[in-house]
């Protein structure tokens, strides 16, 4: 007997504010990610989930440093 796996809500409770033991792991920085870490002003807009708040965690990690 076959049985499909209902995969369809498996990521809505992964978010980046929740999974910072391994965030920086898997964080693929965007291309821009250097002129972010500089003394300028940058605007970052994008749709729930396009990693606005993981990028902010990574910003914010790279600046203690």
């Amino acid at each position: 007997m076959s049985e499909s796996l209902d995969l369809s809500q498996t990521f809505e409770s992964l978010r980046a504010e929740a999974e910072s033991l391994w965030l920086a792991q898997v964080f693929l920085p965007p291309r821009e990610f250097g002129l972010m870490t500089g003394p300028y002003s940058i605007l970052v807009m994008g749709e729930e989930g396009s990693g606005k708040t993981a990028l902010e965690i990574q910003l914010k990690a790279y600046a203690a440093q």
